[in-house]
């Protein structure tokens, strides 16, 4: 048997699906825990995690998407690996359900081979745990239906805001503001939803950005920008800038209170932009533990969406700059005076009327350029004496 006493959880509203699962599994040497619905498979799963779980989606008072989502929330389970089996067949219930964090889809019509090999797959091998001595199996405390309630609307509520903020940064990125806009727009979103006193911002092509929160002590300020050299520095990004800007929270309400005389707290997010690195965001705190794991999820969130937002911005800034140098370059030219124009146009026809004599004297058609706008009786006496010498010497 190659399931070595390992535990799978089985959660299905069929039980007639639960009774072939646990014997074919059972049959393979995997021990097996059933649940009927949602709500039951979480308490199952608390009494003793298994090893992986085996998820139907639509069941009663929970379906498999909420369990999953829960399961994949909780550090102490949400490396547990989950296959989805269910009716479910269509190609954007399977794009739904690997989304969520399944780490397999398959529907219930498929061979139980292809099942079991996936089980394998997810389940590799292990030395040393024989299925006479299995390993201790651990447990967490069972949450109530009350706190599973609870648990599901503080995730709804995260997933709204995590949702809503990436709203708001895909609006300035489709903006297509300048630079110094964009960097603006950024500091007071960042302000609405993450506590700090300095926020420094180095692009990669050179620019740096600070915003301040407040007034700060000289202490602080000290400190912050030693070890932000710290940071460019380990990134091989030199500390000199071809521009600097300074911004503050616009709204009086976002700023912090009192004078933070050390730093307690400091968080890098590296903004990423197609593999490349786009800029360093580092913030500090006078406060201690403000970039709390949840904040650390916020500012990752709004780490990918600055990216879009900067290189947006630095796009618009190359256009910009393209479109004004063609702008000089157009009002140059026509800057220059009759005289020069002029001087200009008899160059390019004396070199035309060269090639033309050249093309007639080795035989082909004699095609004599338009002499230019203005111009001399020289010029035409020119024409005419050199159409009649070819002409004179094409008939002999």
């Amino acid at each position: 048997m190659s399931g070595n006493g390992r535990c799978i959880l089985i959660a299905d509203d069929s039980p007639t699906v639960r009774a072939l699962l646990e014997e074919s599994l059972t049959e393979e040497g995997y021990e097996v825990v059933s649940a009927c619905d949602g709500a039951e498979a979480l308490a199952r799963l608390y009494e003793r995690i298994p090893d992986l779980v085996l998820l139907d989606i639509e069941m009663p008072r929970m379906n498999g998407y909420q369990v999953l989502r829960l399961l994949r929330e909780d550090p102490l389970v949400k490396n547990v690996p989950v296959i989805f089996l269910t009716s479910k067949g269509e190609k954007s219930d399977r794009f739904w359900g690997l989304a969520v964090g399944a780490d397999a889809y398959l529907v219930k019509d498929a061979d139980s081979w292809m099942l079991l090999g996936k089980i394998k797959d997810l389940l590799p091998e292990t030395s040393g745990v024989s299925p006479e001595q299995p390993e201790p199996r651990r447990t967490a405390p069972v949450p109530t239906a009350d706190e599973l309630l609870e648990r599901v609307n503080m995730l709804l509520d995260r997933k709204l805001f995590q949702a809503t903020l990436t709203h708001e940064l895909n609006k300035l990125a489709c903006r297509c503001l300048p630079l110094k806009d964009a960097v603006n727009g950024l500091f007071q979103l960042l302000g609405k939803v993450c506590d700090f006193h300095l926020a420094h911002l180095r692009l990669s092509s050179g620019e740096l950005i600070s915003c301040k929160a407040g007034a700060l002590g000289l202490d602080f300020n000290k400190q912050a920008e030693d070890r932000f050299k710290e940071a460019c520095e380990k990134r091989g990004w030199k500390f000199d800038f071809v521009e600097q800007m300074d911004y503050e929270l616009s709204d009086v309400s976002m700023r912090t209170r009192g004078i933070p005389k050390a730093v307690q707290s400091w968080t890098e997010i590296e903004l990423i932009h197609k593999n490349a690195p786009l800029a360093l965001l580092v913030l500090a705190s006078g406060r201690p533990e403000a970039f709390r794991p949840e904040i650390d999820e916020t500012l990752s969130i709004f780490g990918s969406g600055a990216s879009l937002v900067l290189d947006a911005a630095l796009r618009e800034r190359e256009l910009d700059r393209s479109q004004k140098a063609a702008e000089a370059l157009k009002q140059s030219q026509q800057q220059e005076t009759p005289a020069q124009y002029r001087a200009l146009q008899e160059v390019s026809f004396y070199n035309k009327l060269a090639t033309a004599v050249l093309d007639a004297l080795r035989g082909k058609t004699l095609t004599l350029p338009e002499p230019p706008e203005n111009s001399g009786a020289d010029l035409k006496d020119l024409i005419f004496a050199l159409e009649s010498e070819l002409s004179a010497r094409g008939s002999d």
